[in-house]
């Protein structure tokens, strides 16, 4: 298989439009990657295609997802609509059922577009009717690899009869020949051939929306072996947290119990649900994640570079669904609301220049020996790809997914195919294709490929592209870092918004009621509203065609002064305090060391929130009811998490399923976290202090002991002014618990880690700084939720 890179002339970049008009939009979903990737300053990774991407457009720092399981996380994002709302707090239910709120493809495909997908985008079986939603999101039947019938087959271990978690294989040994990414792979590379040679043909007048996703690294971590190579194993790191914290109540912690499951695991014989996975066998599983991550950089590496050399004007966002705990506080998997479970990478580009980046990326000096080994397995990728992506078996040209033609006339037709169902009861279409990879490359071939001349010695390309093409009239910030806090809820009008289509108004949760309950509908009558914030004024360079950048330089907003570091937070000057946008984007591009006292009291009071949850079946972990993993009808508490830039609170209190709402009168347990810090968030502030079952935060005296005063910007409906207002003159922070919140054997973990520690000290200093800095985020996590579940 041959992967395309091609230089563009100056001229050609200079073309570029700086408006997109219907750009073709390719969306990249990854599972259960945390940010393990070079661009997110991961020194072990090997992922210069994810890397270039991050060089070629924006990356987010600080995204999170709503929910770190795949089900409720994938449709919060393709509906951006919360838990909350959607109703999905596992696996088990379909949305349309609650509410029949829009989706992100079905809104393009409204207005015009294709739409494809390809692999794992909308979870699996009842998740989305069986059918990826197929009825009211894709104009073509979604393409599912034939080889996901074979997740879970003991095909691992010395013997090739295990079904471990640990799994690097022979592809040639492997059912069918092939891998579900290297099938999923081969499809999306044969429809944007197929889309291209479209155009040629004069069909070219709808734009594309494909939507593409990869499986690795969930698990099983099976993956082709030679990226072990990448890793050997006296060069992983072991996490520096890897115990039990102490301060952790038992209703957080995540047991692992689908690690568990795996034949591996098992034979550890690991006591329930405590002991820790020994160290050498930890290793293996982390080195196999990073293994699994190269593979699917690999993967993402050569759709991001046919779609560049084809449509290099395509808007791309590529994005996971959840994070991954690697042996973090003694958990692994996903399942809880620690930072690491619940933050996600997220990068969104044109692919204008990302040629030129992925070729400075694969000849980086740094990793230089590893890159190299990179470099020789992607050539053998390329040389066997087409067995690899078993299409020496397979007939036609996945004519039974996107017959162009066909479905242009009748978008909702219905088409035969060759179905199977997989271990776990959902659907498996089988994928049809040929050779077509190769032909198309033929068909291609008086185009210059750069590749064809990369090996282990050619720096020459390297250094000619860090010379470079500088940008001119690029749409999209370059390289450019963004450290606020966004949300998964943020894709949907995001992509819709520099798709140049019409805006997704903010959803008015006070009258939506009357659309609840209607099961099934047409979808020209769906709910169309987003709870999230559209972040293309961060992605869009207003300055472009004034703009002539290297592209290794690094473009940064201008900084706007936050709040004064030297002043102390008192009940007179919190209840003076303005925080206006321009403020709160201040505090955003600062390092989080330099945070003030006042500027995380600032931001928690008026500055963006990313809101997750978490559900329990009881407060200590078991296996059945799994408390990893239950149904809706088995939670009985639910774990409400925020987080804010300095701090993550979380608030684990009783949740009635019927009726989907929280008990404030039964309160279990409270975590508080200070990034500045704290940032591998292993000490709870909360610790200590007298959380017996039993906590009402309902009341009067306890839920209003900070009220709040918000005014509205009537154009965009965010928050311009907030402040503190004592419920009556002098009155302290009355906790619901012990009137020493932070005192008990372990006073020195429950300070807020010196809340202090980076603000110059002044003489008035307010005593009763750390109860107003809880009572702050405990209030705002409760408006939240008092905002958003209304009925």
């Amino acid at each position: 298989m041959q992967l395309y890179h091609f230089k563009w002339s100056l001229l050609f970049l200079a073309a570029a439009v700086l408006q997109c008009s219907r750009c073709n939009v390719l969306l990249l979903m990854v599972d259960d990657l945390r940010p393990t990737l070079g661009c997110y300053g991961d020194g072990t990774a090997i992922t210069p295609s994810i890397d270039a991407l991050a060089a070629s457009g924006v990356q987010f720092n600080r995204a999170y997802t709503q929910q770190a399981l795949c089900g409720p996380s994938r449709t919060s994002l393709l509906t951006s609509r919360r838990p909350s709302s959607t109703h999905v707090v596992d696996v088990h239910t379909y949305w349309r059922n609650h509410a029949n709120f829009s989706t992100l493809p079905q809104i393009f495909r409204e207005h015009g577009y294709y739409t494809s997908t390809a692999g794992k985008i909308f979870h699996p079986g009842i998740v989305s009717n069986f059918s990826d939603d197929a009825k009211y999101s894709w104009s073509a039947v979604p393409y599912h690899p034939s080889t996901e019938h074979y997740k879970n087959a003991p095909v691992c271990g010395p013997h090739k009869n295990s079904t471990d978690i640990v799994c690097p294989v022979l592809v040639d040994e492997q059912p069918e020949g092939s891998l579900p990414d290297l099938q999923t792979t081969h499809y999306a590379l044969s429809f944007l051939y197929a889309w291209k040679q479209r155009q040629e043909a004069g069909e070219g007048g709808k734009p594309f929306f494909l939507a593409v996703g990869f499986h690795k690294p969930h698990i099983p971590l099976k993956y082709p072996k030679q990226f072990l190579d990448l890793y050997p194993l006296p060069d992983v790191p072991l996490p520096p947290n890897g115990q039990l914290p102490p301060g952790l109540p038992s209703v957080a912690y995540n047991p692992w119990n689908d690690l568990r499951r795996r034949d591996d695991i098992t034979r550890l014989n690991l006591s329930f649900p405590y002991q820790p996975i020994p160290d050498d066998y930890a290793r293996l599983i982390i080195q196999s994640y990073y293994a699994a991550t190269s593979y699917m950089d690999m993967l993402v590496g050569q759709v991001l570079a046919l779609a560049a050399t084809l449509f290099p004007d395509t808007i791309v966002l590529l994005v996971s669904d959840h994070g991954w705990s690697l042996g973090e506080h003694q958990e692994w998997s996903k399942y809880s609301n620690y930072e690491i479970a619940t933050r996600v990478p997220m990068l969104v580009a044109r692919l204008t220049n990302y040629t030129q980046a992925r070729q400075r990326a694969l000849f980086s000096r740094q990793k230089r020996e590893k890159l190299k080994r990179y470099v020789a397995i992607q050539g053998e990728l390329r040389r066997n790809f087409n067995s690899w992506a078993g299409v020496g078996q397979q007939q036609g040209i996945y004519e039974e997914h996107w017959n162009f033609k066909d479905f242009l006339q009748n978008p909702r037709q219905k088409r035969e195919s060759s179905n199977s169902v997989d271990d776990e009861g959902n659907t498996v279409r089988r994928g049809n294709g040929h050779l077509y990879i190769e032909e198309q490359r033929q068909r291609y071939s008086d185009l210059p490929n750069s590749l064809e001349r990369e090996t282990e010695n050619d720096e020459e390309s390297s250094a000619a592209a860090d010379q470079s093409i500088e940008h001119i009239g690029s749409p999209f910030r370059i390289n450019f870092t963004y450290n606020g806090i966004v949300e998964l809820l943020d894709v949907f009008p995001t992509l819709v918004d520099l798709a140049g289509l019409k805006k997704v108004p903010p959803c008015d949760l006070r009258h939506e009621s009357q659309y609840f309950n209607i099961g099934q509908k047409d979808s020209k009558e769906a709910i169309l509203c987003t709870e999230g914030k559209s972040l293309s004024s961060i992605i869009i360079d207003n300055n472009a065609e004034q703009k002539v950048r290297k592209s290794k330089e690094v473009v940064q907003f201008s900084m706007i002064p936050s709040v004064p570091h030297e002043a102390t937070p008192t009940d007179e000057n919190l209840e003076a305090i303005a925080i206006t946008r321009q403020q709160r984007r201040g505090l955003e591009f600062k390092n989080i060391t330099q945070l003030s006292t006042l500027d995380c009291i600032t931001d928690l009071m008026g500055g963006r929130i990313a809101v997750s949850q978490y559900p329990r079946p009881s407060l200590t972990p078991s296996k059945l009811p799994d408390s990893d993993q239950c149904r809706l009808s088995e939670t009985i508490v639910m774990g409400y998490s925020m987080r804010s830039l300095c701090f993550r609170y979380t608030l684990w209190v009783a949740f009635n399923s019927s009726t989907f709402s929280p008990d404030f009168a039964q309160v279990f347990a409270e975590e508080l976290y200070d990034h500045r810090t704290d940032p591998e968030e292993n000490r709870n502030i909360m610790w200590g202090a007298n959380t017996e079952h039993g906590g009402d935060l309902s009341s009067e005296d306890n839920f209003n002991v900070m009220s709040m005063k918000l005014e509205f910007d009537e154009n965009d409906d965010d928050i311009v002014g907030e402040g503190l207002v004592n419920p009556s003159t002098g009155r302290r922070n009355h906790d619901w618990r012990s009137a020493n919140m932070f005192g008990g054997e372990h006073s020195e973990h429950s300070d807020l880690t010196n809340l202090k520690h980076h603000q110059v000290k002044t003489n008035g200093e307010d005593p009763n700084l750390k109860e107003k800095s809880v009572a702050l985020a405990r209030h705002r996590i409760m408006s939240h939720l008092k905002a958003t579940r209304p009925f």
